[in-house]
């Protein structure tokens, strides 16, 4: 059985990862708006905030209740 970190860790991981997630959510808005951007640059952005995302679901399925409220 593998070891999981105490729920109060889980919890603040959770968290932080949220915010990573909204700020990665408006700096893509925002160079979205921006003619200038480098496509590379937005690609870059949205495959990091999907990584994100996915740590989030794997921080989620090691909560009690599964909590409903992940992204």
């Amino acid at each position: 059985m593998k070891d999981q970190p105490p729920q109060p860790l889980l919890y603040a991981r959770l968290e932080s990862l949220k915010k990573q997630h909204q700020s990665l959510d408006r700096k893509i808005a925002y160079e979205q708006r921006n003619a200038g951007t480098v496509d590379y640059y937005l690609k870059q952005l949205k495959r990091r905030k999907l990584l994100v995302k996915d740590e989030i679901q794997d921080v989620v399925s090691g909560l009690p209740g599964k909590a409903a409220n992940a992204c």
